[in-house]
């Protein structure tokens, strides 16, 4: 719009994504994938006013980012088919270099996630028992630089946790799900968390949800 500055920045993006899946005779079920993106971002002004005389440099904008992510799934059925054993397990790393006029923001954050879980019935489907255990970590650098300071952040983050879940349903009109989460942060911070959802299916058109949880 003739103000001097990009109206949208200049992008070039690649992403690389590719995912393989393999079953062996109905016993074992398991997926991965590689995930890659790179990204450039310049925009900002273009060129100077000729009647402004305060800057010599031009203002620009520009973001360099690089990211990767690996990630495995798979399922262990056991002789009843509705007791299974569930794996998740997810790693990523992401850097952004990046300037705004004079101001330049690097960050880097590679993370870690794992999830095991074990779903079982009691006696019939009615009632179904899931529980397991989960690990996220999680590392931050970044560095700030402008005209008044030169900020470096650093912050790790080790988080383990435990989680239940009891579902029982009452002849496909009532479905009832309690459970709970305990997660340690960095070694001195435990957080509980409750939660219960209730369901009641009055007709094939109309349904009634509750929830209650911290």
């Amino acid at each position: 719009n003739n103000d001097l500055f990009y109206d949208l920045p200049k992008t070039t993006q690649v992403n690389l994504f590719n995912k393989w899946r393999y079953e062996y005779k109905d016993k074992f079920v398991t997926q991965f994938g590689v995930k890659l993106l790179s990204e450039e971002r310049n925009g900002g002004q273009i060129t100077k006013n000729t009647n402004d005389n305060t800057a010599n440099d031009l203002y620009g904008i520009g973001i360099d980012t690089k990211r990767y992510e690996v990630f495995a799934k798979a399922g262990i059925p056991f002789s009843n088919p509705e007791n299974s054993l569930g794996i998740v397990i997810n790693t990523s790393g992401h850097r952004q270099n990046s300037f705004f006029g004079n101001n330049i923001y690097n960050g880097d954050q590679k993370s870690f996630y794992s999830n095991f879980i074990y779903q079982f019935i009691i006696k019939n489907t009615d009632h179904k028992i899931s529980a397991g255990i989960s690990y996220q970590y999680h590392n931050y650098e970044e560095h700030l630089v402008s005209s008044s300071t030169d900020t470096i952040m650093i912050k790790t983050e080790n988080i383990p946790g435990v989680f239940g879940q009891y579902t029982y349903s009452f002849r496909n009109k009532i479905t009832l799900i309690a459970g709970f989460r305990a997660d340690i942060y960095n070694k001195d911070k435990k957080f509980i968390t409750p939660r219960m959802h209730i369901k009641y299916d009055l007709t094939a058109n109309t349904i009634l949800k509750a929830s209650a949880g911290k």
